[in-house]
């Protein structure tokens, strides 16, 4: 499989995209069995394919200003707008559809600073991989930096770190760092599998009977370490019974999705929803949620609840589309051009994820009121609100919609 017009290797964007279907399905209803398999290894293979893009040689020698820039950018930014978006479905789901929660509008929002849901909940959970994976590329540059390019002493550094992450099993830390340190090994197995590739291991690759004997013994050593290994959660920083066998899983049946993905022929949806997964990982959970509470007798059954999962997969291409088109910033994308109509989706924007909290401001200093004229002034007022939020922002701080100031 080739590189595409925009450069990319295909298999690493469709490997991507049979990662995040594996999370939608690993969040929706399942027999524990099958979840407990799909998350032995699903959040370290989105490790691994980070760290397929990254080039160590670059990492050696880059302006670490630039680069931590770069990575607000593209994952720190796009996690705030993401959950930022997000809490009119979260509030909608837990204090409308049902009176499932405790956490209020201002716990929510101070669920969002620390990036845990462990500590406290958010709008949407699984964007902790977003910040883990933001502090986790920060690390292996430092890791790199110290290393020197010496080959023989960055893996040293990899495996201290991993026993870093595992001597903090099971404490919840601000923006998962302690869940940092273990994503670094995943990291770097990815960075040595792509060297390899792109040396000798293509060629290798293209026996059949290699690949295909490869991907036996890993099903057959994955599913062995697994049961021995018992249910982990990487977004808890728990590891099982054995951090050892949790590796040998993890590393078994990604190499499993990794090699047979790789032999795909192109497919355009796949590679498209790919190209596209930090918005997934925003906003799967929250309108999944919407359903399940709405039709909790028809979601909780596994006969449908896996359906929804690919129609979820598939319908959430479109959300992709506009966002591309219309706000690309929010999934860590820089706007081509802003014309009066992307700076009228910004307004749009701000008013929605804004709406909530101003609801509940004007409650408590009881001006709210459900009489049509007072709603429909109020909201004018949100809106003129939300226009002058975007002027000052685009002219003092352009850098949340990724633009540079004038």
């Amino acid at each position: 499989m080739t590189k595409d017009g925009r450069n990319r290797i295909i298999w690493i964007d469709q490997v991507r995209s049979i990662a995040i279907l594996l999370v939608i399905i690993g969040h929706v209803a399942l027999p524990k069995n099958v979840k407990s398999l799909i998350y032995s290894f699903h959040m370290p293979l989105f490790f691994i394919i980070s760290g397929f893009t990254i080039n160590r040689s670059k990492l050696e020698t880059v302006d670490v200003g630039e680069y931590v820039v770069h990575q607000i950018k593209h994952l720190v930014i796009p996690y705030f707008w993401m959950c930022f978006l997000m809490y009119p479905f979260w509030f909608f789901t837990y204090h409308f559809i049902t009176n499932g929660t405790k956490l209020t509008t201002a716990k929510a929002f101070w669920g969002i600073l620390i990036g845990n849901s462990s500590i406290l909940g958010s709008p949407s959970n699984a964007l902790w991989f977003v910040l883990t994976l933001f502090l986790a590329n920060l690390l292996f540059l430092f890791l790199c930096r110290l290393a020197k390019g010496n080959e023989a002493v960055l893996p040293g550094l990899v495996v201290l770190c991993g026993i870093i992450g595992y001597l903090d099993e099971g404490r919840a830390q601000l923006w998962h760092f302690n869940v940092a340190f273990t994503a670094v090994v995943f990291l770097y197995i990815g960075t040595c599998f792509m060297r390899w590739y792109r040396g000798e291991g293509k060629n290798w690759l293209e026996k059949r009977s290699r690949w295909m004997g490869i991907c036996a013994a890993a099903l057959f050593i994955g599913y062995i370490s697994h049961r021995m290994n018992g249910r982990i959660s990487l977004t808890a920083n728990k590891y099982g019974h054995s951090i050892l066998l949790f590796y040998i899983t993890a590393l078994a049946f990604s190499s499993v999705i990794v090699l047979l993905v790789m032999k795909l022929p192109q497919i355009k949806i796949v590679s498209y929803i790919g190209r596209n997964t930090l918005l997934y990982v925003g906003i799967h959970i929250p309108v999944l949620r919407v359903f399940e509470k709405l039709f909790p007798g028809i979601l909780s059954q596994y006969r449908f609840s896996i359906p929804f999962a690919f129609v979820l997969y598939f319908g959430l291409a479109v959300a992709c589309a506009l966002c591309n088109t219309l706000a690309p910033y929010v999934c860590g994308k820089k706007p081509v051009v802003n014309t009066w109509k992307h700076k009228a989706v910004k307004v749009l924007l701000v008013a929605f994820g804004a709406a909530v909290p101003y609801m509940k401001v004007l409650k408590v200093l009881n001006l709210w009121s459900f009489e049509i004229g007072a709603v429909s002034f109020r909201m004018m007022v949100l809106l003129g609100l939300s226009c002058l939020f975007v002027f000052l922002t685009e002219r003092y701080l352009p850098i949340i919609y990724l633009e540079e100031r004038e």
